[in-house]
């Protein structure tokens, strides 16, 4: 229950382009606590475990979060006939589909991130095998 809560909070209150959990500014990761504290009551002395532990599930569903995301626009993309790789994004496709709740301004920025991390992960495995097949 309250791993839902904080998910639910963090679906709630995710108003900026960060595809990575250290892009978030320390005030946003604040007001999520503050939000998530109306909802509970604990003793003050537990305050920094409880909010390191909060923090941590943000952190833990982080990634699993953004990769929804990019999951939903390539769904919508494929729903609309788009041509997309069985594995994998084209994110310059899924640019155009921006999920439900998402601005596409934010979409953008997020996008634009992701190709540049996606295009130096696949620039590394192309040098690995490049090193590989010449050693």
């Amino acid at each position: 229950m309250v791993k839902k809560r904080v998910k639910d909070i963090f679906d709630q209150c995710y108003d900026g382009d960060w595809v990575t959990f250290k892009k978030i500014p320390q005030n946003v990761r604040m007001r999520l606590f503050d939000r998530f504290r109306t909802k509970y009551k604990w003793n003050p002395q537990a305050e920094q475990a409880i909010y390191d532990t909060f923090i941590d599930l943000i952190k833990d569903r982080f990634r699993d979060n953004m990769k929804t995301l990019r999951e939903l626009s390539k769904q919508m993309a494929k729903e609309a006939h788009r041509e997309l790789p069985d594995e994998g994004y084209d994110i310059g496709i899924l640019r155009e589909f921006p999920p439900k709740g998402i601005p596409l301004k934010k979409w953008h920025k997020m996008c634009a991130v992701w190709n540049r991390i996606f295009s130096f992960l696949n620039l590394i495995v192309y040098l690995s095998i490049c090193y590989i097949m010449n050693a």
